[in-house]
């Protein structure tokens, strides 16, 4: 959910993901494969900008007087992470079901 006005967005050259820094003091990645917020992290500035350089492994923040670079591997773990813990849950959830119906078959 977005509160107080995105200040910028930038999209990843893989098309995948997107950046976005706003006046709530947040950096946000956004999954748009799936159109949701993937990751969202404090910062301790309002980010004026976000962007990508041209190859997807690094991106900068711009705020009032300052220029930060990060690694952009950083983001690309956690956007793994998150994908392979929720692919976990599912399979969980899956043969869990299927331990269930299983069960209610043999009665």
């Amino acid at each position: 959910m977005i509160r107080n006005g995105v200040n910028s967005i930038d999209v990843h050259p893989s098309g995948r993901i997107a950046l976005s820094v706003g006046k709530d003091h947040l950096l946000k990645m956004w999954n748009l494969l799936k159109g949701n917020c993937g990751y969202t992290v404090k910062l301790k500035g309002i980010g004026e900008q976000v962007c990508w350089n041209k190859s997807g492994t690094k991106y900068a923040i711009l705020f009032d007087k300052t220029i930060i670079i990060y690694d952009g591997a950083v983001i690309f773990y956690y956007f793994s992470l998150i994908v392979a813990l929720i692919n976990l849950f599912i399979n969980l959830y899956r043969t869990h079901q299927s331990c269930i119906n299983m069960k209610i078959l043999k009665e």
